[in-house]
């Protein structure tokens, strides 16, 4: 029986082994093509990846080398779309006109800038916002955005905005981002009320008229003047 057994199946062999050789022949050339469309696939994405992470250097070096809001808009957001990439420059251009309204109009020719303190603060909040709106991830850039709109509404003297911004990052405290700046924002919400004071630059002068008493030697000269006229009159 065993030796029939293995009679039947050295039988059997070459049978299977045609089999296989006609399967691969009718489909073996699928299966290369396949295998060949996987693999250019695989490289295709890889080099999609490198040109990405290339394109990405590029930005940062162009928006490094961009020194003004037109510059930051012509070579940076215009040219590269990554997400990364234009939230910061959109930061840049916000702390660029920050740096306008913190120093005055003499320093528009180092920034190069051609602003108003009114074209500043809008293009500040533009900036900002639209970090804030399109660009919230990391939470780093949001927050940086916040603080720097507050800043803006402090120098616009909308003082209630920027609490409103302070008491939101005090509030958000729990994320660990948020809580390295929960100090800086409880500083300037508790010092808001000093800044929003209005800056005397000297006495008022209708109250030091109302307050101020003759001095002694005037107050001598109107005596004499008097007794001299009460002479007179005898």
């Amino acid at each position: 029986m065993e030796a029939e057994k293995d009679g039947l199946l050295a039988a059997d062999t070459p049978t299977v082994a045609i089999d296989v050789i006609l399967w691969f022949r009718r489909y073996g050339v699928y299966i290369l093509l396949v295998f060949a469309m996987v693999v250019l696939a695989f490289e295709l994405y890889n080099f999609w990846q490198v040109s990405k992470m290339r394109k990405i250097e590029q930005g940062w070096v162009a928006l490094q080398s961009a020194s003004s809001p037109g510059a930051i808009e012509e070579s940076v957001l215009t040219v590269y779309h990554s997400p990364r990439v234009t939230a910061q420059a959109y930061l840049k251009i916000g702390r660029i006109y920050l740096l306008r309204l913190s120093l005055g109009s003499g320093v528009n020719k180092t920034l190069g800038l051609k602003a108003t303190r009114l074209q500043a603060i809008a293009g500040a909040k533009k900036a900002f916002k639209t970090v804030i709106h399109r660009y919230p991830k990391p939470v780093i850039n949001k927050i940086a955005a916040e603080l720097g709109l507050a800043l803006v509404y402090e120098d616009a003297h909308q003082w209630s905005k920027a609490a409103a911004i302070y008491q939101s990052i005090i509030h958000s405290g729990k994320d660990p981002t948020a809580a390295a700046f929960v100090g800086v924002a409880r500083f300037h919400l508790e010092n808001l009320h000093h800044w929003a004071e209005p800056i005397l630059l000297g006495p008022d002068i209708n109250l030091s008229r109302t307050t101020t008493k003759p001095t002694p030697a005037k107050q001598g000269a109107v005596k004499l003047s008097k007794a001299k006229q009460g002479g007179n009159a005898k």
